[in-house]
This record gives C-alpha cells, sequence and structure tokens, in this order.
C-alpha cells in the first residue's frame, strides 16, 4: 500500500515563508526522540537495567482492549511515559498496559494486549518491549512506496530499549550492541560496530549514545531541501551526552553538564536551543521541547510554545507535543497531521488526559 507524500496545508502557527514540501522531496516527517521508558543510568549495563525495568513495572494490572478509543475512557489515567509518532502518541501506563491515539490508517494506534516496559510511536508503526525483552511491533510494514521493507518485523533476541523511526526501527540488546531493521535506503539501519546505552531512530537517520558517552550518527546526512539553510543531523559535535533524540533532519541531545546541543536543520530555529540545566530532550518535526531541571519545559523552532504544567517528560511528534506530568497524567497539544495527506486526524486526546490546540 502506497503511503502518500502529499502534506496539506501548514497550519497558520507555522506560516514562516518555507515551503513544507516540494516535488521529488523526501516527504517531511519527524522522528522520535529515543524509547520511552525510564533512563538507563550511565553506570548500569544494559542488561542490568533490562532487569531492573523488568522488576519495576511488574506492577500487574489488567491490560484494556487493544483497540482503544481515546474518548472511551474516563477519568484519570496515569502514565510512565509518552512517546510522539509522526501524527499519533503512545504510552505506557504505572501498570504496563499501552494506550495510543491519534492517526490510525495503518494500525499504528491498535496496540497489543501485552504489557509492555517501553513504547515508541514512529511514522505509521510503533513498536514496543515486552515483559521478557523482546520486541514487538504494529502498524505499517512499507515504505512511502508501498515496498515492504520490515520496520515492523523485529528480529529475534531480547532487548533494553528500542526506537521507532521514520520507515526503520532501532534497538539497543541486553548486551550494549545494537540492532535495526527496516528501511536502509540511506544506512540509517547499518549501525555502527560498539556498545549503546540508547538509540534513537529518527526520519531517515539513526543516533545513539556509546558507552563512553559520545554520540554516533548513521543514515543520511543533509536533506535535500533547496534553499533551506541547514547542517548535517548526522554529524554530532564533540563532547559526552547523557541522552540522543533524532527528530525529522534535527538532532538534540543532553550533554553530561546539563546543557542541550542539537545539530542539523534550523530553518525553524529547531536546531537552536536556548541556555539552561535539563533532564530530557525531544527532536521532533519542526520544533523540540526539554524538561528543565525544575521539570518546567523550554520548547523551540516552529510554532512551539512551552506549557505552565509541571512534567516529568515530553515527546515531540511533527507538529504536535505529548508528556507526562508530575502527577503522573498525560497532556497533547498542537496540531495532528494526517501521515496521508489529510488535514488532521481525529482522537488525538491521551486516555484521561487532555488535549487542546495550546499548551496547557
Amino acid at each position: 500500500m502506497v503511503i502518500g507524500t502529499r502534506w496539506g496545508t501548514l497550519p497558520a502557527m507555522f506560516e514562516t515563508g518555507l515551503p513544507l514540501s516540494t516535488p521529488g522531496r523526501r516527504p517531511r516527517f519527524s522522528g522520535r526522540g529515543g524509547p520511552t521508558g525510564r533512563q538507563i543510568p550511565r553506570s548500569v549495563t544494559p542488561l542490568a537495567a533490562a532487569v531492573t525495568l523488568l522488576v519495576a513495572a511488574c506492577s500487574g494490572g489488567t491490560v484494556p482492549d487493544a483497540h482503544r478509543d481515546a474518548g472511551a475512557i474516563t477519568g484519570p489515567q496515569r502514565y510512565q511515559a509518552v512517546s510522539a509518532g509522526y501524527s499519533h502518541t503512545c504510552g505506557v501506563k504505572i501498570d504496563g498496559s499501552v494506550a495510543c491515539w491519534g492517526c490510525n490508517q495503518r494500525g499504528q494506534a491498535e496496540p497489543p494486549s501485552d504489557s509492555l516496559l517501553s513504547v515508541s510511536a514512529g511514522r505509521t508503526h510503533s513498536c514496543g518491549v515486552k515483559m521478557d525483552g523482546t520486541v514487538v511491533c504494529w502498524g505499517s510494514n512499507v515504505s512511502d512506496t508501498g515496498t515492504i521493507v520490515g520496520q515492523s518485523t523485529p528480529p529475534d533476541g531480547t532487548f533494553a530499549s528500542v526506537s521507532a523511526g521514520g520507515y526503520h526501527t532501532c534497538g539497543v540488546r541486553i548486551d550494549g550492541t545494537v540492532a535495526c531493521w527496516g528501511w536502509n535506503r540511506y544506512g540509517q539501519t547499518t549501525p555502527p560496530e560498539g556498545t549503546f546505552t540508547s538509540v534513537s531512530a529518527g526520519a531517515y537517520h539513526t543516533c545513539g549514545v556509546k558507552t563512553d558517552s559520545t554520540i554516533a550518527c548513521w543514515g543520511a546526512g543533509l536533506p535535500g531541501d533547496v534553499g533551506v539553510a541547514h547542517n548535517d543531523q548526522s554529524a554530532p559535535p564533540p563532547g559526552t551526552f547523557l541522552s540522543v533524540s533524532a527528530g525529522e533532519y534535527h538532532t538534540c541531545g543532553v550533554k553530561t553538564d546539563g546543557g542541550v546541543a542539537c545539530w542539523g536543520t534550523t530553518a525553524y530555529g529547531q536546531a537552536t536551543p536556548p541556555e539552561g540545566t535539563f533532564l530530557s530532550v525531544s527532536a521532533g518535526g519542526l520544533h523540540s521541547c526539554a524538561v528543565k531541571t525544575d521539570t518546567s519545559v523550554a520548547c523551540w523552532g516552529g510554532g512551539a510554545s512551552a506549557p505552565s504544567a509541571m512534567f516529568s517528560a515530553v515527546a515531540n511528534g511533527q507538529w504536535h507535543t505529548c508528556g507526562v506530568k508530575t502527577d503522573g497524567t498525560a497532556a497533547c497539544w498542537g496540531a495532528i497531521p494526517d501521515p496521508n495527506g489529510g488535514a488532521t486526524c481525529s482522537a488525538a486526546a491521551p486516555p484521561g488526559g487532555t488535549y487542546s490546540t495550546s499548551p496547557p
């Protein structure tokens, strides 16, 4: 099935005079900040981290029906983490069950009934790490041309984390090595040797934090945007990092001193972070957001505006953002584009959470 490359009209909040797409270009897509779930400490091996996550997540609970309607669940719902894809979002609740909401043309918002340790939303597919460490994926398994590329067909083995990107997926195995699957036109599924603590799959590139805290990136470098200012999103700066998030055509990471560094396309200011110290960062399509050490949120880039509420984590999609508040509830804001070129999709509110066109 061919995935369309028509992107409709850019919402007013993003009207900066730059076109969303031109004929012959790769379609715009926001790769997801890396896997959701608990942060793996630097001093903990991937195997120990996986065991720690497994023990922490085994709190029991009944998994609701796999096909979830955002309007069918009432009352507060508590989340461990959320992951924003291109036009859908998934979250892991405190009991390990998973809820997804937003666009669902390819089944990307219909998670299985398994309890998961973490979840990652990509373009039109999603993946998660199950309680036994294996990876499960759902949604599209084809590229933008309709060719089967296998982004939703994970390999065997046990993983500490997983990250769903454009038409590819990558994960960190419990031995610290990285495995990738799916579309490899730009080398985005050909990771380097070595061991990693985390990995983040973007639209056409992938980045990971190595065990020495340096960043390695692979896949597409310069985007094919004529007349748009950019740098190479696959060329990280020197230094040591705590985490990394690969977006559409830019990448951001939290340095070991707490500052944020971004690189790649910055036509909308999405790769120009503010000063300050941060706990985490998420690179989206035209914008980026990060949680400060005081749990407030800072956002920058096209149409970005920060919420006033306190958050433990945020995740950026193409034009929308979702986060987990410090009370465990989820909130989303922004626009939800249809990946097939329509205006928006409905049911953008998280179950038991809130959604608005402006930050909470």
